[in-house]
């Protein structure tokens, strides 16, 4: 039995008055009477040092008001009988195969064997124990303190992905409870298909589900085109609009080329050409060193040191077959050493789905091939060597035509005088 501190001595005697201990005694009579017979759990038997039975009580307060059987070898007075140690909680769930996607777990639908599950205390994030999933598809963790912890799922992603994180209308000990998210374990922040955060207090956690459906591809792909080229300089601007173009060209006549500013307009569509819903969480621009980025002109990017960035469709849920567009506007300044190509890539570094599921180009160790788009701008210089090919040709055109025509004249002439 324990005493609690809290509650006056006769309402705790009364508590003990009714129960059996370790001694085996049924407690009968009068509580006075008895009280030695009592072996304590997680509480000092009293300050008189003995447990009833002859034995020495080890939380015995010497007469210095220490405590010396509660201190542990390094002399840290540790207290062995700490509540909180001798306490034991749990966690515990179980996995099945949602066959229906519902995010509902039912009767009908099987349990899901050899799943991993970790759990990590969030007081340092570290992992402290694992185990797997039984037959019946249950896990359990036991022997836990009060805190604050997360458990992660680890599976077979070829074959499952995750299902609706905590369903709508579902109740709590039939839905799941694990979604892919950002998580830092021992240091290393990752991808993970975790739980919100369980609290330990006082009681067991239960019913802390995972619920798998059956892969799905998640794909998606970026395409880069020039919509609109604009050229400025003492001749005045030009604008030529493209459509859907993966190449642009403008030549300049030599004696401007050094004014002269070009301003390209790039637009960028992401496409979901795959199975899955997810997110296009960042998309990278490789700028060439001879473009400039002006932040007042491109609000849904920015610059990192040689790299432009975008999380302007972090939060956009793309769908099977749909598709959204971002703008981004590059200046170039000419100058007589720099006309010709100027080739520009961007690409989606960052992809998401709350199935967690990844994406199928994301390679590790390489670019993914689908997820990449280019465009190609180039400037050239002009000489006027057509032109003056042009007019010398029509020239000699009209020339011989005008001779063609005197000779038929004369003869014309000729043949009259005959």
């Amino acid at each position: 039995a324990k005493v609690d501190s809290n509650i006056p001595t006769e309402k705790n005697l009364e508590v003990i008055n009714k129960v059996e201990v370790y001694n085996n005694d049924k407690l009968v009579g009068e509580t006075e009477k008895i009280t030695h017979n009592i072996k304590l759990v997680d509480e000092p038997t009293g300050n008189n040092g003995n447990s009833g039975n002859g034995e020495k009580d080890p939380n015995t307060q010497d007469p210095n008001g220490n405590n010396p059987g509660s201190q542990d070898p390094t002399g840290n007075g540790n207290n062995s009988n700490d509540p909180e140690k001798t306490k034991g909680y749990s966690i515990s769930g179980v996995a099945w195969f949602d066959e229906n996607e519902n995010g509902e777990r039912e009767t009908s639908e099987k349990t899901l064997s050899n799943i991993k599950v970790s759990l990590i205390n969030m007081k340092d994030n570290k992992i402290v124990n694992n185990t797997v999933t039984s037959e019946n598809g249950e896990y359990e963790f036991t022997n836990l303190e009060n805190g604050n912890y997360i458990a992660i799922f680890e599976y077979d992603t070829e074959k499952y992905a995750l299902t609706t994180y905590k369903a709508q209308g579902v109740i709590e000990s039939r839905n799941s409870d694990v979604e892919n998210v950002d998580i830092t374990i021992n240091g290393e922040k990752g991808k993970e298909n975790a739980t919100d955060t369980l609290v330990v207090n006082d009681k067991n956690v239960a019913n802390i589900d995972i619920g798998l459906a059956k892969a799905k591809v998640f794909d998606l792909k970026l395409d880069k085109t020039i919509s609109k080229l604009t050229i400025s300089n003492a001749e005045g601007t030009k604008v030529q609009e493209y459509d859907n173009a993966t190449l642009a060209q403008k030549q300049i006549r030599a004696k401007y080329i050094s004014g002269t500013t070009a301003v390209v307009e790039y637009k960028i569509t992401v496409t979901n050409v795959g199975e899955a819903a997810g997110y296009a969480r960042q998309i990278v621009d490789h700028k060439p060193n001879d473009m400039v980025f002006n932040s007042k002109l491109n609000s849904e990017w920015y610059q990192s040191g040689s790299e432009l960035y975008s999380t302007a469709l972090a939060n956009t849920k793309l769908e099977p077959g749909e598709s959204k567009e971002l703008t981004l506007t590059l200046t170039k300044k000419m100058t007589e050493t720099n006309p010709g190509l100027t080739h520009n890539t961007a690409e989606i570094t960052e992809s998401f789905n709350s199935m967690g599921i990844k994406d199928k180009d994301a390679t590790s160790g390489s670019k993914a091939k689908n997820d990449t788009g280019s465009a190609d701008v180039i400037i050239s210089v002009s000489t006027g060597a057509a032109k003056q090919y042009i007019t010398l040709t029509l020239s000699l055109i009209i020339a011989i035509a005008a001779i063609a025509y005197l000779i038929s004249k004369k003869i014309l002439k000729e043949n009259i005088k005959l």
